[in-house]
């Protein structure tokens, strides 16, 4: 909620629910929790930008593509460097890319982002996608 850049999508809100079930396990009835996580970004019209990189027919012309990897290096830059305690992504890739009606590239699904001081940054996880 902290961050806001315009190359970073807008956190708009989010719902946590919690349902208490009664269901069977092994023969007898127990109560489960059900936990639902839900979170609301800004509406982004264009869909990720993987869809847009898959071939050379997308339709997207040099200055459009050159104003995305801008836009994406902008967004990485305050992230890294703009913010009292910098936010490493560890995730981006471009279906974490979105793209607003204007083809301004926002960053998004900050699930496996870290906050970091002012120290070396290493990592051996293997999370995230290959």
């Amino acid at each position: 909620m902290m961050l806001k850049h315009r190359n970073i999508v807008r956190f708009v809100g989010y719902c946590y629910e919690t349902k208490n079930e009664c269901l069977e396990y092994k023969g007898k009835y127990v109560f489960a929790e059900m936990v639902e996580k839900l979170i609301c970004l800004e509406y982004m019209p264009n869909g990720s930008l993987d869809k847009y990189i898959s071939d050379e027919t997308s339709g997207l012309n040099w200055s459009t593509r050159y104003k995305i990897i801008e836009g994406i290096c902008y967004g990485l830059h305050h992230l890294h460097t703009e913010i009292d305690k910098p936010i490493i992504h560890l995730d981006l890739k471009p279906s974490n890319i979105l793209l607003d009606d204007g083809m301004v590239p926002k960053i998004t699904d900050f699930g496996l982002s870290r906050l970091f001081g002012q120290q070396t940054i290493c990592t051996s996880s293997r999370d995230g996608t290959l």
